[in-house]
């Protein structure tokens, strides 16, 4: 169930078991093999965003010929 569960796109969370359910384990043990994972990435649009580099400035004042 929850390797088809991952195979179809379905979250991790989406187990139907309850906590305590032994089966509750199994599933999601399922789901992670399927996906490769194990459910708790962060999605994109919540990671932080890599600070643009402000472009290094090539002219020297301090050298004198």
């Amino acid at each position: 169930m929850g390797r088809q569960a991952a195979e179809t796109g379905k979250p991790v969370s989406a187990n139907p078991f309850p906590a305590g359910d032994p089966r509750r384990a199994a599933w999601d043990e399922e789901w992670c093999r399927a996906a490769g994972s194990d459910g708790m990435e962060i999605p994109e649009a919540f990671r932080r965003k890599k600070k643009p580099q402000k472009p290094k400035d090539h002219t020297d004042t301090d050298k004198k010929d």
